[in-house]
């Protein structure tokens, strides 16, 4: 059975992020941590110059791209697709403990990743679907999406870097590739909020990573080359042809920068005059490098006395000013044996700097199995617990409950030995389990029932403060038809077969029309939603959200409202793409989006609750979170406008397709989702236009605007409204359906 997650607590306004450069402030002398994330806590040097290592985790997750924010003090990572945990997904972690805080599910192969300077906006490059998002760090959701789109010739764009330009939030450079051949030229594209201008001629061979040397220059190298090229940026962002200087003895693979008060760094020597292209020593070993500039000091994640497809990683230390060593330690040497058996094989690939110390992305090549990558983390001792646990999280599923936390902020987080957790139901339920790990299942809960929960960290000086929410298990899957619900525009309910009238908000409409229907996960209850925004709960459908001070855009409004299967919450649509979610409904929230085609006009939630499909009018299919994209009307007919606008789409019970209905009856099948008929199929033509499709075991049933109902497959007729059409339009229907 699918699960689905559940935030705890009030989200707050987004913003958009940049991402932090390959280095960053440190606050400490001498500390690391690596993996595919590595993260150390600052902590002054020894005399000796020695490196303390202490706490020290590994965490295979396979990650593509890591952005940290010191703002939030997070680290953020792009999750491949063999995660087992958040395939395909941007997660926030804690840099002390390396816990995953909170996930956002996008599928697409999430992968390089830029956040601001301010902390508030993460861009991520979604490869197989030609986009960027703005990811809002302070909800964790998106914000808005943009197409990076294709060449003249239809060829796919990839993302290779991103970096957003200092004390512009909405300014976002990217080293666009396209993904032929043929077709190799690269570009540099500078997107302000979310539009493009116009690309920049650049130089073809200027490397994957793009760093701002300040807010008016772009720096780039050139790979197997002397070249550093510098790109001018103008005020409203465009970008400038650049300027190439040649550096005597800057040559190297895969090279990247690291800036530190307008000095550059790279793997192959240190550029001290950008402007002249001066060149500074060289560094002895090559490895991913962060330069930090408090303690004058390098780091680097470097492979010294390792055999061939098996490297020894080595933490070195190095003077800023002549890259002269000062203190290394083998990275093995800090880690228990089962986690030595994780990392090896793997080779380091990237290294940034977090509020806890370092971070790394390390990688296994051609040797062995999964994981593909992993996660090191290192962090200074602190006896004391001086805060509770943060960013409590939880899937459900059918009895049971699996909720994560993040640890304590530092310096509260090292001295955790454990955690005790608390679960209380309103049914007598009072139980206290202890963990040294950051999550636990709950089974055997009964479902339907609110579970509170309280998590308190462990340490040699108490417990913390609690960090509480609470989660519903959920019910078993209803999948057997046994009736449906119309609604009309006026607010009234009509309802057949086994469902049951609940009431309606027709005698207090005010002049408002009504525009959607959600039924609750028992479907012993049901939301209406009105077309400003309002939503009235009836039944055992839980109350509903204010909405009054949400803005939208000029000709935004709402077109859609969906259920929310796991928790029996709900989110809302617009025209526009914009979507919301309530309560305790995983955060899947998008901004509008800017080039529809047409409006959006339905929208489904997957079973799981971490994801949603949403239909434009011209049948252009948009996936959110774990949906999976099949095909859409554009795609299968590119270039041919349809004689009647789609009107509904509805998943199939796999999840692995879905049927799209356009309002003459006329039905598209992608995926698995099987042909069983239309109305144009068998020659009827409807007296007013179908607006709605709802699942019906193999089949489906459409309604029209009259009431008239067309069952297809083996969905059973339950009886329709068309002999006695109502006085207004039919606008939805909603299967009533039993276990």
């Amino acid at each position: 059975m699918g699960t689905k997650d559940v935030k705890f607590g009030t989200g707050q306004p987004r913003r958009r992020p940049k991402r932090f450069q390959v280095w960053i402030q440190f606050t400490a002398a001498l500390t690391m941590a690596l993996a595919v994330l590595i993260a150390p806590s600052p902590r002054p040097a020894a005399a000796s110059g020695e490196l303390d290592w202490w706490n020290v985790q590994f965490r295979p997750y396979d990650v593509r791209d890591i952005a940290s924010n010191p703002v939030r003090e997070a680290l953020y990572a792009s999750i491949g697709l063999y995660d087992a945990d958040h395939p395909n997904s941007v997660v926030e972690i804690d840099p002390a403990s390396g816990a995953i805080l909170r996930s956002l599910p996008l599928q697409s192969n999430p992968n390089r990743l830029a956040i601001s300077d301010d902390g508030t906006v993460l861009y991520v490059a979604l490869d197989t679907a030609n986009s960027i998002v703005a990811v809002d760090t302070a909800t964790m959701t998106i914000s808005s999406g943009f197409f990076t789109s294709t060449d003249i010739v239809g060829h796919p764009v990839r993302v290779v870097d991103m970096a957003v330009r200092p004390g512009h939030p909405d300014m976002l450079a990217a080293k666009l590739v396209r993904n032929s051949t043929a077709h190799t030229p690269s570009t540099i594209t500078m997107f302000v909020a979310g539009r493009p201008l116009p690309p920049a001629d650049i130089h073809p061979a200027i490397s994957e990573e793009i760093e701002f040397l300040d807010g008016d220059t772009l720096i780039g190298l050139v790979p197997y080359s002397p070249s550093l090229y510098r790109i001018p940026v103008a005020e409203d962002g465009t970008i400038g042809r650049e300027q190439r200087l040649n550096v005597d003895g800057l040559w190297g693979g895969q090279i990247q920068l690291s800036i530190v008060d307008g000095r550059i760094y790279s793997t192959a020597g240190q550029i001290v005059d950008p402007s002249t292209g001066e060149r500074g020593a060289s560094f002895p070993q090559s490895g991913p490098m962060v330069a930090t500039s408090r303690a004058d000091r390098l780091f680097r994640l470097v492979d010294i006395g390792g055999t061939r497809g098996n490297p020894n990683l080595t933490l070195v230390s190095y003077r800023s000013t002549d890259y002269s060593p000062v203190a290394s330690r083998p990275l093995m040497s800090a880690l228990t044996k089962s986690q030595q058996d994780q990392l090896r094989y793997m080779g380091a690939i990237r290294m940034v700097e977090t509020s806890a110390g370092l971070a790394a992305i390390v990688s296994r090549g051609g040797n062995g199995g999964p994981p593909v990558s992993g996660l090191v983390l290192m962090g200074s001792g602190v006896s004391a617990v001086s805060s509770p646990p943060r960013y409590l999280t939880a899937r459900v599923a059918d009895s049971q409950i699996r909720i994560r936390w993040g640890g304590p902020r530092w310096p509260g987080a090292s001295g955790v030995s454990g955690y005790e957790v608390r679960v209380i139901d309103n049914d007598g339920l009072d139980l206290t389990v202890t963990t040294e790990e950051t999550t636990y299942l709950f089974t055997g809960l009964t479902n339907g029932i609110r579970h509170q929960f309280e998590i308190r960290a462990v340490g040699p000086a108490g417990t913390s403060d609690p960090l509480t929410g609470s989660a519903v298990p959920r019910f078993s899957p209803r999948t057997r038809p046994a009736g449906y619900r119309l609604l009309e525009s006026d607010g009234q309910i009509h309802v057949f077969g086994s469902a049951s009238y609940l009431g309606d908000p027709s005698a207090s409409m005010g002049g408002r029309r009504a525009i959607g229907l959600a039924s609750s996960p028992t479907f012993d209850g049901y939301r209406v939603l009105l077309s400003d925004g309002e939503v009235l709960s009836y039944g055992d459908a839980a109350p509903s959200f204010d909405v009054s001070d949400v803005e939208l855009e000029p000709g935004e409004h709402w077109a859609a409202i969906a259920g929310d299967p796991p928790t029996g919450e709900y989110r809302l649509f617009t025209n526009r793409g914009r979507v919301l979610s309530f309560g305790l409904a995983f955060k899947i929230s998008h901004g509008p989006i800017s080039n529809l085609a047409g409006d959006i006009v339905a929208a489904v939630v997957t079973p799981s609750g971490r994801g949603a499909y949403m239909l434009g009018a011209d049948g252009g299919v948009f996936t959110l979170g774990d949906a999976q994209f099949f095909g859409s009307v554009p795609e299968v007919l590119p270039g041919r406008t349809l004689d009647c606008p789609v009107v509904g789409l509805v998943p199939t019970p796999t999840g692995k397709g879905y049927w799209l209905v356009a309002c003459d009856g006329g039905v598209f099948a992608f995926g698995d989702a099987p042909f069983v008929g239309s109305l144009p199929g068998i020659g009827v033509r409807p007296v007013k236009p179908v607006n709605g499709l709802v699942p019906s075991g193999s089949g489906y049933t459409m309604v029209a605007e009259d009431g008239g109902t067309f069952v297809f497959g083996d969905a059973p007729f339950f009886g329709s409204l068309g002999a006695e059409p109502p006085d207004t339009p039919v606008v939805a229907i909603n299967p009533y359906l039993l276990p």
